[in-house]
Formats: C-alpha cells, structure tokens, sequence
C-alpha cells in the first residue's frame, strides 16, 4: 500500500544515534629511516580527517542530498525522502546541539541510522495498512472464499526430516509426518488430534513451503500453522500449538487475530484455534461449538 515517509517522526534518539562513541586503542605506528618507532593513535587520526572533511564545500542541504542520494529506497517519493531526511538532520543540530561539521566527519554512521529509522517507519506503515485491510467494510477487505482455496498434493510432501517415533498415527494423510519431534508438547497436541473421533486425517503442515503448506498473512510475514485437519462433517480446523510462555506475546496475538478472522468470514466451513499450552480440551469444545 502507497504510505508517506513525511508523516513519520524523523527524530533519532540517543539510543539509535549516539554521540557518546568510544575511542579505539589502535592507530599507525610508523618505523622511521632511524628505526624510531611513531606512533599517531585514533584521536591523532581522527583530528587529521576532521581537517579533511572542512576542506570540502558541505552545506545542512548538501548532506541532506548526500543521505537521500546513498539510502536506497525505492517506494518513496524524493520529495517525501528529503524532507524527512532535512528533519532529521535539522534536529540533531539545533535540538541535539550537534555541529553540522561533526555530522559531515561522521555521515556513515549517521547513513546506518538513517537506513534503520527510514525501515522503522516503513514496517509500522506495513502493519497499520495490514489492519487496515481486516475490516469488512475497508475498500478491499479481506475474505475466504473457495476460489482462492489450497489443495495439499498427495505426491509431494517436501519435508526436511521425518518423524521417528514409537507411536504409531494413524490418520495422517501423507504415508510418513514430517518435521514432528518423538516427544514434547507439539508432539502431544499431534497424538490428541489423531485420536479424535471427529477427525477424518490431519496433515502436519510445513513451514516456509508456501506452495505446499497452508498459510495465513500477516503484517510481517507468512504465518503456517501447525496442524490442518480435515473433519467427518466437511469442515476444516487448522491448530496452532503454541505453550503457556508464548501464547500472549505480540506474535502469537497477531497469528490469532488473523485466525479468527479467517474463521468467522468462511460461513462455518472453517475453524482456527490456539490452545493455551496443553489444554486440549478446548480443540475437543471449538469442533462441538
């Protein structure tokens, strides 16, 4: 989605560009022709290059120009790039009390810091286009529909590793599970779900195969769940595991948001659920509700 660079607040903080900077320990030693040893330390150095850097005809504009000219960024506009870039600078010499000299000697930092809070502010753009497209009355909203449906090939299950437990499943619908451990939670949630008497097969679903994993988007990337499960009467439940520790972070409230949502805009044919750690029972309630 198109987004403005300009709306976004160019101050960099003392945490993200910091004037306290350590002096190294190294610098030149030179054997002289009288086999004198010299030598110039970092500090030394540096007062050399500082020097250099007034030789040339650099201006609040022309460093400005410099940043825009050497930060790649391809989905903004020029206008909307340097006038962020002109705050930003802006700011840490009449509000910070940096010099315009000292920022010039140390542009490929400030670069680095630029690049980093350029992408900052791209990614919460991300996210609040994102949600904005999970309301249903937004311009393109999002919807489940069966002509935008995936289908798992019979005869191809790219997995990485195979399981190689003692238990033996019994309604998975590839021959063998693929990336399960022998043991642990997910393990137990997989057992739960192959002995549930409303499941007709589940298949283990693969991470980062999007051709042949189901998937939900998120704001950041692609979201697949662990367990997709096709029951007796027809309809589907997909099963994200995830234990107690983990369940209330950002992540996991973003994966259930879109879940739910996948859920109540597919007329019953579909069901999401995240139990909280090993509570099972409620895969057992979500099929019967």
């Amino acid at each position: 989605m198109p987004w403005e660079l300009s709306k976004y607040d160019a101050t960099l903080t003392e945490a993200e560009y910091s004037t306290q900077r350590q002096e190294g320990k190294m610098g030149e030693i030179i054997v002289t022709a009288k086999g004198q040893i010299e030598a110039k330390f970092l500090s030394d150095l540096q007062y050399q290059m500082k020097s250099l850097a007034l030789k040339e005809e650099w201006s609040l504009i022309y460093l400005v120009e410099w940043l825009d000219r050497t930060i790649p960024h391809r989905d903004i506009a020029p206008d909307e790039s340097t006038g962020f870039l002109k705050n930003m600078v802006h700011n840490l010499i009449y509000d910070r009390g940096l010099t315009l000299e000292e920022l010039v000697l140390d542009k490929y930092r400030l670069r680095q810091a630029a690049i980093l809070k350029i992408d900052q502010c791209r990614q919460q753009a991300k996210k609040s286009g994102y949600h904005s497209l999970l309301f249903p009355d937004c311009a393109t909203p999002l919807i489940v529909s069966p002509e935008r449906c995936f289908t798992y090939d019979p005869a191809n299950y790219p997995c990485n590793t195979y399981y190689q437990g003692a238990y033996r499943f019994q309604n998975h619908y590839y021959p063998q599970i693929g990336d399960l451990k022998n043991k642990g939670e997910e393990f137990q949630c997989a057992q739960f779900l192959d002995m549930l008497p409303e499941v007709n097969f589940w298949v283990r679903n693969l991470e980062r195969r999007p051709s042949h994993a189901f998937w939900l988007q998120t704001s950041t990337d692609k979201f697949y769940p662990d367990f997709v499960c096709l029951l007796n009467d027809g309809r589907y439940l997909v099963v994200e595991y995830k234990g107690e520790d983990r369940w209330s972070d950002d992540d996991s409230k973003e994966k259930r948001e879109i879940g739910e949502i996948w859920e109540r805009r597919s007329n019953g044919q579909c069901l999401f659920i995240m139990p909280k750690g090993k509570d099972f029972d409620a895969i057992r309630a979500k099929i019967k509700s």
